[in-house]
């Protein structure tokens, strides 16, 4: 059985931008799939990634070197102890955490029964989603629209909903248009946890509790 572990957290330099890979080990090779599945996920929006800043870790396993070079990218390691190095990064990924923290905090103490510490991949990820999309206050344009020089339409958010909240999901019979005895429920109860990165940006994971 695998155990969730962890996962890789990567900051752009440039934009801010904050993108989460959950891991089943903090290994070498699943944080080389991490870095790759970031580099393709990049290269989709056109940005080409050439190097890399990190503590001293896995980073510096002969795995991680040798699919640097195979990639043809380069990495630099900051200083033992040594954070401010990585100082844009690390200010970044400290406040989606401590999103993410507030989050589960939030539904812990409105919806004690439905709480799991275990959901926290999910708020982190949520919370680095926010992080990205939400323009700021100088020049009206999200992180992610920074990394991707593309304009994105806000409207998306005006439908977020709350993280852990309580959802309702149509019966999958009337979703496919068939008919139900009239006086069975037509939904069942769930859990909002963040945005589907699977499906179309209005779909959303929900929780079911049954399972």
């Amino acid at each position: 059985q695998k155990i969730y572990c962890g996962g890789t957290m990567f900051s752009d330099h440039a934009s801010s931008k904050i993108d989460v890979f959950h891991q089943v080990s903090l290994g070498a090779l699943d944080t080389i799939r991490s870095k790759n599945e970031y580099k393709h996920q990049a290269a989709e929006m056109g940005v080409r990634i050439l190097s890399y800043r990190g503590d001293n870790g896995v980073y510096k396993s002969k795995e991680f070197k040798e699919d640097l070079i195979a990639r043809q990218q380069t990495m630099s390691l900051s200083g033992g102890g040594v954070h401010g190095q990585n100082g844009v990064a690390e200010r970044g990924i400290s406040t989606v955490v401590n999103s993410a923290r507030t989050m589960m905090l939030h539904q812990a103490l409105l919806w004690p029964e439905q709480f799991d510490m275990r959901l926290w991949p999910f708020a982190l990820t949520h919370a680095a989603y926010l992080w990205n999309v939400f323009p700021n206050g100088k020049n009206e344009l999200s992180l992610m629209e920074v990394f991707s020089c593309t304009k994105m339409d806000h409207n998306v958010l005006r439908s977020e909903k709350t993280w852990g909240y309580l959802a309702y999901v149509l019966d999958p019979k009337l979703q496919d248009g068939k008919k139900i005895p009239k006086w069975d429920p037509r939904t069942r109860q769930g859990q909002y946890l963040g945005r589907s990165t699977k499906h179309a940006s209005s779909v959303g994971l929900i929780r079911k509790f049954s399972t």
